[in-house]
């Protein structure tokens, strides 16, 4: 008896992954996520993951994920906007246009490793859960960057806000001292 049970804990020690980060790396920003989150491709998305796979996750289940998107600043002059203000606000008037979606705070400044990010959140109803999403914005070097934490509303979720704690923006020099240096 004594050895299935030896056999029973070794199985199930092996089968459970060990977590780890791993090290998302873009010309904009860095991030670490465990690597027990997903990660999606989509196209439009500079960076997407989410805790459980999309095609196993459904509207009445909580399923946390973050998307990072970033828009040049130059290609929406054409959509009359003009600076990163515009930027905020036409994509705030965005997401309240939407029957399902309510304010749950305005906009505040938020510090994370040194980097200034303007903060909103949004109460969204799904099908059978209502759901937090913060969004983070910043911009970086012509590129307008929102980065959406997405998860059950008042059930805080520890790995995102860990997740988001990793965030780092790439700082690039000035032209100017650039110019200097060579």
């Amino acid at each position: 008896m004594r050895f299935f049970l030896i056999i029973f804990l070794l199985s199930l020690s092996c089968s459970q992954r060990s977590v780890e980060n791993i090290i998302f790396t873009h010309e904009l920003l860095k991030l670490e996520y465990p690597n027990t989150w997903e990660r999606l491709e989509e196209k439009e998305m500079l960076f997407a993951i989410s805790k459980h796979p999309k095609l196993k996750a459904s509207s009445h289940e909580e399923n946390p994920n973050l998307i990072i998107v970033a828009q040049d600043s130059i290609a929406l002059f054409n959509d009359k906007i003009t600076n990163y203000t515009d930027f905020l606000h036409g994509f705030k008037q965005h997401q309240l246009a939407k029957p399902n979606i309510e304010l749950a705070e305005d906009f505040a400044v938020l510090n994370i490793n040194e980097t200034k990010l303007d903060v909103i959140k949004y109460k969204i109803q799904g099908e059978h859960l209502t759901f937090l999403q913060t969004q983070y914005f910043f911009s970086n070097f012509g590129q307008y960057v929102m980065i959406t934490l997405t998860h059950e509303f008042d059930k805080p979720n520890k790995e995102l806000s860990t997740i988001i704690g990793t965030l780092e923006v790439v700082r690039h020099e000035p032209l100017e001292q650039l110019r200097t240096q060579n």
